[in-house]
């Protein structure tokens, strides 16, 4: 079940009354094949938000990065930096919520910081990274939640294997581990919004109740704080 670091209501009754009436950006985040996309789809249909999906596929050097990562890692997270940016900023203008897939939080203090330790991204290129991302911060909305999805790294590897994607059949258990770490450290000294934690090794979020109880953990969450 879905944890919440605010307090949230319980109960089978509680969800069957309870309603989603606040314009959110809710921010779907956590570890490669922890089911962020599924998760992102059916927080969109279950709150009423609109839909905005991670876009890994549209990046034109993802592939390339995967097979030559010292070369590409640059262009390849400045793709996903801006892409992550446009959909905050169109989240803002809409002004009618959303659901997004990743963020440029997780780009730059997880994955560049990752690849920046590795060596993969040179301190002149994670340099200007950081650059982008802080004038990129200054102007960005800020989200009213985060789901942060994880599971242990086996079960991620087993799950990247499994979905078969081309691009990703040399991912290691190293690199997960080293992203799943980073990430674990950004959310928990995260203080822009709350946080709902879920362990998707234990909760399946295509199932309804779950992630009924997840939006309601959610909006309790984000109306607690206002």
């Amino acid at each position: 079940m879905p944890s919440a670091r605010r307090p949230a209501g319980t109960g089978t009754d509680h969800l069957l009354i309870f309603s989603y009436d606040q314009l959110m950006h809710v921010i779907v985040a956590g570890d490669i094949a922890a089911g962020k996309s599924t998760a992102t789809h059916n927080l969109s249909a279950e709150l009423g938000l609109p839909e905005f999906p991670e876009r890994p596929q549209s990046n034109p050097y993802i592939s390339d990065f995967y097979n030559d990562p010292q070369r590409w890692a640059l262009p390849s997270q400045l793709f996903f930096l801006v892409d992550e940016f446009d959909q905050q900023q169109t989240i803002r203008a809409a002004r009618s919520g959303g659901v997004q897939d990743h963020s440029i939080y997780e780009v730059h203090e997880v994955f560049d910081a990752v690849l920046a330790e590795e060596g993969i991204l040179s301190k002149n290129d994670y340099s200007l990274l950081d650059s982008v991302y802080t004038q990129f911060l200054s102007i960005a909305s800020q989200p009213d939640a985060v789901a942060y999805l994880h599971a242990p790294p086996d079960e991620l590897h087993k799950r990247i294997m499994e979905r078969g994607r081309p691009y990703e059949a040399d991912v290691s258990t190293h690199y997960i581990h080293s992203l799943s770490e980073r990430r674990r450290r950004l959310f928990s000294g995260w203080d822009r919004c709350p946080v709902i934690e879920v362990d998707t090794s234990l909760t399946d979020l295509r199932e309804p109740a779950q992630i009924s109880q997840l939006a309601m953990q959610i909006t309790v969450a984000v109306k607690s704080r206002a």
